[in-house]
């Protein structure tokens, strides 16, 4: 006899999705219908999917994950954003960031609408970060040669 539910390791078999990633929609609402049922002793429930939500998961992953574009943040007068100075600098983001973090370059915060957060710098920040990227390919290089010797 075919089961009417099915466990999470089974959903998962069934439609080729991780676990977290089943996690992941049922927490943001896109699988519909009632919460998948728990059933089991108390500290030991599994959640149980119907054919339903299984089909449902299985149109989420043939949908695949679309990335929505974001529409650049528009920069103050006479300021950069962070993408702006990492096309400028070749620096990578996570750099940029990280500088910023560290107080190495000073950089005005703000929080556009539907932002988390924002970085904008001036000509003397985005000179500093072109001289912290020289910086680091150096020690780069050095090390690369270490390696290599």
């Amino acid at each position: 006899m075919e089961p009417t539910t099915f466990t999470t390791a089974e959903a998962c078999a069934l439609t080729g999705v991780d676990s977290r990633r089943l996690t992941e929609w049922i927490g943001r609402g896109l699988i519909p219908g009632q919460k998948p049922k728990r059933q089991g002793s108390p500290g030991k429930e599994q959640r149980r999917y119907t054919f339903a939500q299984i089909d449902r998961i299985r149109e989420l992953k043939a949908q695949g994950r679309k990335r929505s574009k974001r529409t650049p943040t528009p920069s103050p007068e006479g300021l950069l954003s962070t993408q702006e100075v990492c096309d400028l600098t070749g620096a990578t983001y996570r750099q940029v960031t990280y500088w910023v973090d560290r107080g190495y370059v000073k950089a005005e915060r703000r929080k556009p609408p539907g932002v988390k957060i924002a970085f904008f710098f001036d000509q003397i920040a985005v000179e500093r970060i072109q001289r912290l990227k020289a910086a680091s390919d150096e020690r780069r290089k050095r090390l690369d040669e270490q390696v290599a010797s």
